[in-house]
């Protein structure tokens, strides 16, 4: 394959706990479900997520910081998740302790190989982050309808420039109703970026993730149709966004 057909994706956030992880996942699966073969790259070093939102925690061995220090290669420590392949961090060292001077290379090598190179950046400002968007040709930043979380996402969207896209996690549709939460709207008047896709507050992200699993395999999932109709405009597909307003389980 070659390296000029492959798309570098970086999944970031102002603040931690919105979703963010389980979103790069679930797109990976996403992709690879259309077909792509697709890689995700895990650098939250210290604190890595990936391997849980996969089901492959147990599977590791090997870490993303013992390519950098020279003792195995990207191939050894790829782990395969059902077509889909992971770049564990380690849970060990800290983003402080790595170098991240080879990273580049890493992604080159993974471009001779793969269509989509997915990057789970930790939820902080950094070396990672800033290797990341330098090697990602777009950017999604993953923002909840909160305040704290909008203004943390407008912070980013300064840094990543014209590569960024937003996607919302976590609306309340119920609340949205009631006026009490902000809307798709209002979170767009705010930030005024690109929206890449929006996925309701739904416990079937939550009860798959618990069990190692991707909300996008289950059938009649409403957060795992968003997740699937990202991933396709990722993948370059024109797909609308979903008119919550004909969801019958939220009783508009």
């Amino acid at each position: 394959m070659a390296e000029c057909n492959s798309t570098v994706v970086s999944f970031v956030s102002g603040k931690g706990g919105v979703g963010k992880t389980v979103i790069a996942s679930n797109i990976g699966k996403g992709l690879s479900l259309l077909g792509r073969k697709t890689v995700l790259i895990d650098l939250d070093f210290g604190l890595r997520n990936l391997d849980i939102a996969l089901g492959v925690e147990n599977n590791i061995v090997f870490d993303l910081s013992d390519v950098f220090s020279g003792n195995k290669t990207i191939k050894e420590v790829m782990v395969d998740s059902n077509g889909l392949f992971l770049v564990p961090a380690s849970q060990v060292k800290t983003p402080d302790e790595v170098d991240f001077d080879k990273f580049s290379s890493v992604i080159t090598e993974l471009k001779k190989d793969f269509d989509f190179i997915l990057i789970d950046c930790p939820s902080a400002l950094g070396r990672a982050f800033e290797e990341a968007v330098s090697l990602s040709d777009r950017v999604c930043v993953i923002s909840n309808p909160d305040k704290a979380s909008i203004r943390d996402a407008d912070k980013i969207f300064s840094l990543v420039g014209d590569k960024g896209c937003l996607i919302i996690n976590k609306i309340r549709l119920d609340l949205i109703k009631k006026n009490k939460a902000l809307n798709v709207d209002d979170i767009l008047d705010i930030l005024r970026v690109p929206l890449l896709g929006i996925i309701p507050f739904d416990d079937d992200i939550f009860l798959s993730a618990e069990r190692g699993e991707l909300v996008v395999n289950q059938r009649n999932s409403l957060a795992g149709e968003c997740l699937c109709n990202i991933s396709k405009r990722i993948f370059g597909e024109i797909v609308p966004l979903k008119n919550f307003k004909k969801v019958k389980r939220y009783k508009f």
